[in-house]
């Protein structure tokens, strides 16, 4: 059934080239769309899906926690270091919104390898930071420091991801 929806997915998108010129912005709404299509034609054909397509953000504040899922297209799980570019910027969205002193957000990761890329582009892309092998304190012009940690995890929910990395606002130094 896979395969048919595939095949099916490739008709419509050479009927698209061939009738007009599609753009590399028609061809992501187009891929887009198809993907978030895919969880439907599994239920309607009552089949397992092959992959968890998601990232998981977990942001907490004070005692409240709150889960998100974000979907995502095998581009960005099939290359690591476009990953490591999202992740990065997500870490400095979350930066530049106000925060609460001891909030923090975490990340699931696949492997270590993905969270050791994650702290060199810390390092890399700041000035002032303190570190150790596995966190990278940042110390904004404002002297506010956020600590960003990548752990592995104590008890394994999940074969896929074993590890995270954590951002939290430390406070005024």
């Amino acid at each position: 059934m896979e395969r048919s929806y595939q095949r099916s997915l490739e008709r419509v998108e050479r009927s698209l080239q061939e009738h007009m010129e599609v753009g590399p912005v028609v061809q992501d709404i187009i891929l887009r769309n198809c993907f978030n299509l895919l969880p439907f034609h599994y239920r309607r054909n009552n089949i397992q899906p092959p992959h968890s397509s998601f990232i998981r953000f977990t942001w907490t504040q004070g005692d409240q926690k709150r889960v998100e899922h974000y979907s995502y297209n095998m581009k960005l799980f099939l290359h690591n270091s476009p990953t490591a570019e999202e992740f990065y910027g997500f870490i400095q969205i979350w930066i530049a919104t106000k925060r609460e002193i001891g909030s923090s957000c975490s990340f699931e990761l696949n492997d270590e390898e993905m969270g050791d890329s994650v702290l060199n582009l810390v390092r890399a892309r700041n000035e002032t930071t303190e570190q150790t092998e596995r966190s990278v304190t940042i110390i904004k012009e404002d002297r506010k420091q956020y600590e960003i940690i990548v752990k592995e995890k104590e008890t394994q929910t999940s074969e896929r991801f074993k590890w995270f990395f954590e951002v939290s606002f430390m406070g005024v130094s």
